[in-house]
């Protein structure tokens, strides 16, 4: 078994110890309680209310277009203040967030510690630049095993003081950057796969403002 799957496995053990699961699927209502697939939610938006702090929210397979009605743009937003939660798609690679006409897929607010996403396929639409952001004071971000894909941009974009602490098994298709980092520290960048860049590097860093950044074991390949 490779290391990347034994991990994305560990990750749902681990969770599932000491935090509250609920669920989302296709066949969801926001409606439902969210605290089993039969009660599930039916978009990963409705757990930014419907779950809080050390929380494990499970994502069944299938496409999802997210919409977030208190915000200036339609795109899944991971609020503030929920510490030790973890976004996991169900099965891996079969979960697809697209970001539609946004101008992001994910946004992680202020204060979301400890917050892992594992597993999702993050696909860009038309109009977005970026994958995956944070914005300043986001602390202890893990992205585990997720493919990041066609963003006009980057895949991941840690250039807003966020603290982004982990980077593992991720492959980055056909975006500007693979990731662009500034004003980031303590992060480990290690097993990803970066392919197809659009136009630039797969990496950029900014000189004096990233900070014991350790980064190994990735592959990069362009067939141009």
């Amino acid at each position: 078994m490779k290391k990347g799957a034994l991990l994305f496995i560990l990750l749902i053990c681990i969770a599932s110890v000491n935090a509250t699961t609920y669920y989302v699927s296709k066949n969801g209502a926001d409606t439902n309680g969210g605290t089993s697939w039969a009660d599930s939610w039916l978009t990963i938006n409705k757990s930014n209310i419907g779950a809080g702090a050390d929380t494990l929210i499970l994502v069944g397979d299938g496409l999802y277009i997210e919409s977030y009605s208190a915000g200036s743009a339609d795109y899944l937003y991971l609020e503030r203040n929920y510490a030790n939660r973890t976004l996991q798609a169900q099965n891996q690679s079969m979960v697809t967030i697209n970001g539609s006409s946004a101008s992001r897929v994910i946004r992680a607010q202020p204060n979301a510690n400890n917050l892992t996403i594992t597993g999702f396929v993050l696909e860009g639409g038309g109009s977005t630049s970026s994958c995956v952001s944070g914005i300043a004071g986001t602390g202890g971000v893990y992205l585990i095993n997720n493919t990041f894909q066609n963003c006009t941009v980057q895949g991941l974009d840690m250039t807003t003081l966020s603290i982004w602490k982990n980077i593992t098994g991720n492959t980055f298709i056909n975006t500007n950057y693979g990731l662009v980092s500034s004003g980031n520290n303590n992060t480990v960048i290690e097993q990803n796969n970066f392919s197809n860049s659009l136009s630039e590097r797969a990496m950029r860093f900014n000189e004096g403002r990233s900070v014991n950044i350790t980064i190994k074991n990735n592959k990069f390949y362009d067939p141009d």
